[in-house]
């Protein structure tokens, strides 16, 4: 009668088999690989869109512009989802404005606006994430916002993820993500989201927005939320907070209509 061989397993051999195991794990928890959350898949790109640009300051305080500050988070986000090996891509990486891309169409906003939605079609993206800041009257006003396309699941998915992890950047932040019919949002063919990622206008938000650490934070959850949703994560269940818009009075027109400017140029 033949007998099978029994192994023994030393216990130096035990714990390295355990480290090896542990150290799998690690790399992949890291990569976003664990099962249920496959990694991005190949050919996935991301269009990372800094709001204003050149003439366009968009909203300021003092010598404080929303044009800058979005382009330095944006450089930021495309680099860490080049880190994390997501190709992406900018619509502007220098202050400028795109309306001399669509020459033929009446009015600077427009033509610049245009000329985003255009790139997007061209880029064909998983996902295209549009920064900007806020701006109201008043210290209430506060915190990061998304808004998301209204007739698009995955646009409010992506939003959802990303308003996670902002709510992580500054405590406190009780904002829902909102549906819009902002240009931009109405007219890229694929998932868009529009990220106020906060107030110039409020002390807490504005010392976030123009230091380093704070814009590094902004673009760490940024990114993080992007990732999430490309790895297929279901969305949490923040509520939609439409009835804040009134209370914003003026802000956002030029989101809405690419001919009129509501946080100033």
């Amino acid at each position: 009668m033949s007998r099978r061989p029994i192994w023994v397993i030393s216990g130096w051999t035990l714990l390295a088999l355990l480290g090896l195991l542990l150290a799998a794990g690690v790399a992949l928890i890291y990569a976003g690989t664990l099962p249920g959350r496959p990694a991005p898949r190949p050919g996935d790109r991301v269009l990372v869109d800094p709001g204003h640009g050149g003439i366009d300051s968009g909203c300021h305080w003092d010598q404080l512009f929303e044009k800058d500050l979005t382009l330095r988070m944006a450089v930021l986000v495309k680099n860490r989802l080049e880190e994390a090996g997501v190709p992406a891509f900018l619509t502007r990486s220098s202050d400028r404005d795109l309306d001399p891309l669509e020459p033929s169409i009446r009015g600077r906003h427009q033509r610049d606006l245009q000329a985003r939605a255009e790139l997007a079609r061209q880029v064909r993206p998983v996902a295209m994430v549009s920064l900007h800041v806020n701006a109201g009257t008043g210290e209430r006003l506060s915190g990061a916002m998304v808004f998301y396309q209204a007739q698009s699941p995955e646009s409010r998915r992506l939003a959802a993820l990303i308003l996670e992890e902002l709510r992580n950047v500054v405590p406190g932040n009780q904002n829902g993500i909102l549906s819009a019919d902002f240009y931009l949002l109405r007219s890229v063919p694929h998932p868009t989201v529009l990220v106020e990622a906060g107030f110039l206008t409020t002390a807490r938000d504005r010392a976030t927005l123009t230091s380093p650490d704070g814009q590094e934070r902004i673009a760490e959850a940024v990114a993080t939320g992007i990732l999430a949703y490309l790895r297929g994560q279901a969305a949490p269940i923040p509520s939609d907070r439409p009835s804040l818009a009134p209370a914003l009075g003026g802000f956002g027109r030029d989101r809405l209509e690419p001919d009129t400017d509501g946080c100033g140029s």
